[in-house]
């Protein structure tokens, strides 16, 4: 009788085990037909449609069916990115407690957090900065979270991202004024921004706007403080610099006759002098005016997309950003500014 023990033993082991098989089948087999209910199909396209629309109980029955958190979509974004293009913070909420990374790079190298501000997203890019997503991580084309909300304009969203990147407020407005984005302009210069920085050939943010016919821009940008006679690395002004593009009206708008409060008991030349003073002191500047740094996405020093035949001219260095028909012009060449202004600094390499 004890030699049957061991063989009944076995046998109930196998019966157990098929039982367990058959259970787990059946769970799975429920938990689809209770998607199907619900008007899910069990794929990866259901799968991004239940964390689109936020719908969390249909999240948890993908996962008990055995679909993975970490599935991408077809341009490589994952579920967390599908939640913060949607501005869902309770599906975001369910798949960072089931461990999805939450700066995790999908599509064009952004993480969550970029896809939202590029979205537009407010309230998302809030929520994702507590919970610690990087504000300082960028993409494949060097852009953080900030610059991807000023080159999409969204002014919301600049302002909750400014005081986690305060590095990058001048280049963003410079950004900015190439793009005539006012609002977003008006949200840099309350949470820092100067009206004074500068590109590497002098250029100011009115001056950026103005070569590019931006007149919401310009007209702020003076009622900001911007001074209308500063000149860049080649003496030129504003004004000229608008008239030289083709834009007469901004050339009126900026030869208004300035309030008294703006010219004080001082001649515009010595005004200019000394906002420029002001501005390389308080960058820690000496000699040679720069403008500030801000990594890869630093537009003063990137490459220039405009005019033909920049890559082979000797001595000449092109400004250049992601937006095309902006005009950035043309940094001195290596031998020297044009008379009378102050010296170029050497240039870094082309990026």
């Amino acid at each position: 009788m004890s030699g049957l023990c061991p063989r009944f033993a076995a046998m109930a082991m196998v019966l157990l085990s098929a039982g367990a098989v058959f259970s787990c089948k059946d769970r799975k087999e429920n938990v689809s037909s209770d998607l199907k209910e619900a008007g899910f199909e069990v794929t990866s396209d259901g799968w991004f449609r239940a964390c689109r629309e936020g719908n969390v109980e249909a999240m948890k029955k993908f996962l008990s069916a055995g679909f993975s958190k970490d599935t991408r979509d077809a341009a490589g974004d994952t579920s967390l990115h599908v939640a913060a293009l949607a501005g869902q913070e309770n599906a975001a909420d369910f798949l960072l407690r089931r461990g999805v990374a939450i700066d995790s790079k999908g599509a064009k190298g952004r993480t969550p957090l970029m896809a939202a501000a590029a979205a537009g997203k407010s309230e998302m890019v809030s929520w994702l900065l507590r919970q610690g997503a990087d504000p300082q991580a960028k993409d494949d084309e060097g852009f953080k979270a900030l610059m991807i909300s000023v080159r999409e304009g969204n002014s919301k969203v600049v302002e909750q991202l400014a005081a986690y990147d305060r590095e990058d407020l001048d280049n963003g407005l410079l950004l900015a004024a190439l793009l005539g984005k006012a609002n977003v302009i008006d949200s840099l210069t309350n949470y820092g921004a100067s009206v004074y920085s500068r590109m590497e050939d002098g250029r100011t943010p009115l001056m950026i706007a103005a070569e590019n016919g931006h007149v919401d821009a310009v007209k702020l940008l003076i009622d900001l403080g911007a001074s209308r006679y500063t000149v860049n690395a080649e003496g030129k002004t504003a004004a000229q610099l608008a008239g030289e593009a083709g834009h007469p009206e901004i050339v009126s708008v900026i030869n208004q006759e300035p309030a008294p409060t703006e010219l004080a008991l001082q001649k515009p030349e010595e005004i200019s002098a000394e906002m420029d003073a002001a501005v390389d002191t308080a960058a820690g500047i000496s000699g040679d005016r720069k403008a500030p740094v801000g990594g890869t996405t630093d537009i003063a020093k990137a490459p220039s997309s405009t005019g033909a035949g920049a890559a082979g001219k000797t001595g000449v260095n092109r400004i250049s950003t992601p937006i095309e028909g902006a005009v950035l012009g043309t940094a001195p060449a290596a031998d020297g500014p044009a008379s009378g202004a102050p010296p170029a600094e050497k240039k870094p390499p082309v990026i």
